[in-house]
């Protein structure tokens, strides 16, 4: 995992869709983040454990051997991504601690800066085709070390989604409404094309659904 040091940031952005707006300053306390989505070899773990249930089964999800056990478990809903991290003694990021991850506090666009060249993700009209080993774009690491925020697959959050939540949104340690309808997904996929991959972009998707282009990652509180 790596380190997210306590602090200010600016969450959401005003070039983006109405409900990453308006842009506000959000202050997070020190937390952990996984460095790397989780992968088919450790969800495999947790099955095994009996601690997650089989993902869905369809054609492109790579717990069905689809890809190899570097690459980014896919075809998971809100609950298995739950599962998961609870087995693994964490839980999902909150969006805002998934935004500051991606973004750090400099305001820029992407996880790497504030230019898109190409090689710093795996997107569609890019280079996706299908999803890559974990990793694989060493260009695209985020300020903090974080791998693949922008781009292989979308990454479930802990929130509910609503749009007019950042009108609303505490200014200190957010963690979103306390009921909706919807869950929030986080960073591009392989199957999105570049507009999709700015740190401060976010979808509403039914927590029960997912896709081949959706994972997760990790995160948790720093112990005293």
């Amino acid at each position: 995992m790596v380190l997210i040091a306590a602090g200010t940031f600016i969450m959401g952005w005003d070039a983006g869709e109405g409900d990453e707006q308006p842009p506000h300053a959000v202050f997070l306390d020190t937390f952990y983040i996984d460095q790397f989505e989780a992968t088919v070899e450790q969800y495999r773990s947790c099955v095994e454990a009996g601690g997650c249930e089989d993902p869905i089964h369809a054609p492109a999800c790579n717990w069905d051997g689809f890809a190899d056990d570097t690459h980014p478990i896919n075809c998971m809903n809100r609950q298995n991504a739950r599962d998961y991290c609870a087995w693994a003694g964490l839980r999902l990021p909150t969006e805002a601690e998934w935004e500051k991850a991606a973004r750090g506090e400099d305001r820029r666009i992407y996880p790497w800066g504030n230019e898109l060249v190409g090689d710093e993700a795996n997107f569609r009209i890019g280079l996706g085709t299908a999803t890559e080993p974990v990793g694989n774009h060493l260009n695209g690491v985020s300020a903090y070390g974080a791998h693949d925020m922008a781009g292989n697959v979308w990454e479930w959050v802990e929130d509910w989604y609503a749009q007019d939540y950042y009108t609303r949104s505490p200014r200190e340690r957010p963690r979103g409404p306390e009921f909706g309808e919807f869950g929030v997904l986080r960073g591009g996929s392989w199957w999105f094309e570049a507009g999709a991959l700015p740190a401060a972009h976010r979808v509403a998707y039914h927590p029960a659904l997912t896709d081949i282009d959706i994972g997760f990652r990790c995160a948790r509180d720093v112990v005293e």
